[in-house]
């Protein structure tokens, strides 16, 4: 049957209404669009003056905002802030490509204006302690009050610099990714700010440096809940090997405790001889295990009251540029041998301690021709309030075992009552030598053959160093490595 005109006129006026209402809606997205967009250009310079005075008054440093200031609406409401620095100086406390701020949206359509995020790309923070211990002033606000929650942090393609006047070395970090989204401080007027500090995040960095000792990959969890911190897991890669670990710290108490403990699995001998010595070459791998925990506000502190235990263990290793074996068979010749020389190995094993910094590994190293097989090495300290005492530590070669006895007193940085020995197949002292003074600067004994063994000797080749000791003798080494 034939549709009237009414009816004709209805039937297409439906779909004529909708794709007048599709053009007005795509009408309506483009002229957003555009304004975002020109919001996003919009250039908002004339609030540079009033953003830099209120972020130096809360922050209690000098604020500069030296690029652009604008508005960001493409990934939410936002302030973009370019070129930002903290700080005076040609290095300053902080600064950053690009800051972005978040707003709170539920508390501007409460009428108030608060942070919900900050994000800083191309950032770079640099701390430096004074030697007396000092910090780079910072205030603003009471510390001490009710702030419920804190706007979370993003920091992209950050690098950190940290340099402790009084103790050594700049640790830098470079390629790093720090991301906090939920920070929060309890109201406790009468407690401090670690002791409010409740968060939880993960910090990455490609590379982390201090002297030559670098650590890639590494990678912490991070927490903090009323005065208890930790990065937990902590993992990285060093010297070709893979750490895994955890670090704690509890500041609830009138003085901070700390505790640290990782494994260390695989790693490689010649990368970390070549942190002793450049161009070292040596081969095979090692695992070191350790576990420390101190208290204290400063390093004085913090070493007094160290305790631990650290346990290196290697086999079939092998040094590059010298013969230690051919060394201790010349000795009948020459008269003249350096117990320490070979012994090295053995008190380079707590390598965190630093005890090796006054000794010339390179030329060690570089002796000359030949290499050294070490069937095995085994280094055990254990440490109580500082004092860092041998509880094994030997190493055997192809031909002869040494073993070291004493201690090392970290904190006065010294030796105490330090040997190394040459022992038998009984663990028998056959040849030692002391070392006395400081670990900057040791004082090193002449090697000398036991008491019973000042009579005529033949060369330790021809005899080993069995036939050396007496019958009776009383060993002075039990441990762990057992004779060639």
């Amino acid at each position: 049957m034939p549709h009237s005109p009414a009816e004709s006129a209805t039937r297409h006026a439906g779909p004529l209404r909708s794709r007048r209402a599709l053009l007005a809606t795509v009408a309506l997205l483009a002229l957003v669009a555009v304004a975002l967009i020109a919001a996003t250009a919009m250039d908002l310079g004339f609030l540079r003056p009033r953003l830099e005075r209120t972020a130096s008054e809360a922050l209690g440093q000098n604020v500069r905002i030296e690029g652009a200031v604008g508005l960001d609406l493409l990934a939410g409401p936002a302030l973009t802030l370019d070129a930002v620095r903290v700080g005076d100086g040609e290095t300053p406390l902080f600064r950053a490509e690009r800051l972005r701020l978040r707003p709170s949206v539920v508390e501007l359509l409460q009428g108030t204006v608060s942070l919900a995020a900050v994000h800083a790309s191309g950032a770079a923070i640099h701390l430096v302690r004074g030697e007396e211990g000092s910090w780079p002033a910072a205030g603003g606000g009471d510390a001490a009050g009710e702030t419920p929650s804190l706007p979370a942090i993003s920091l992209k393609d950050t690098s950190f610099r940290y340099r402790d006047e009084a103790t050594g070395p700049e640790i830098q970090a470079d390629g790093c990714q720090l991301t906090l989204p939920q920070i929060r401080l309890a109201a406790a007027p009468d407690r401090a700010t670690l002791q409010r500090l409740w968060l939880d995040g993960a910090l990455e960095c490609a590379r982390v440096q201090r002297g030559a000792l670098v650590i890639s990959g590494l990678h912490a969890n991070l927490q903090a809940d009323g005065g208890q911190l930790a990065a937990t897991p902590l993992r990285a890669a060093i010297f070709d090997g893979e750490l895994d670990g955890e670090l704690r710290a509890d500041v609830t108490g009138g003085t901070p405790a700390f505790e640290l403990a990782y494994r260390l699995r695989g790693f490689a001998l010649e990368a970390f001889l070549n942190n002793l010595a450049s161009e070292a070459e040596a081969s095979g791998r090692m695992d070191l295990e350790v576990t420390l925990e101190a208290r204290g506000h400063d390093r004085a502190g913090l070493t007094r009251s160290l305790n631990g235990r650290i346990r290196l263990g290697g086999e079939s290793l092998r040094v590059e540029g010298v013969d230690l074996d051919q060394r201790l068979a010349e000795y009948r010749s020459t008269q003249r041998f350096n117990l320490v020389d070979v012994g090295a190995f053995l008190f380079a094993g707590p390598a965190g301690l630093a005890v090796t910094k006054g000794y010339d590994y390179t030329r060690l190293l570089r002796g000359g021709d030949g290499s050294t097989q070490i069937r095995q090495l085994a280094s055990v300290w254990r440490i109580t309030d500082g004092i860092a005492a041998v509880e094994d530590v030997a190493l055997a070669t192809g031909s002869n075992r040494l073993a070291a006895l004493g201690a090392l007193d970290i904190p006065e940085q010294r030796f105490q009552d330090f040997r190394v020995l040459l022992v038998d197949e009984r663990g028998c002292a056959v040849m030692e030598q002391a070392i006395t003074g400081t670990f900057a600067d040791p004082g090193i004994a002449e090697t000398s053959m036991v008491a019973s063994l000042l009579g005529p000797l033949t060369s330790l080749v021809e005899r080993g160093v069995e036939a050396l000791t007496p019958d009776d003798c009383e060993p002075v080494y039990t441990g762990s490595v057992s004779p060639p």
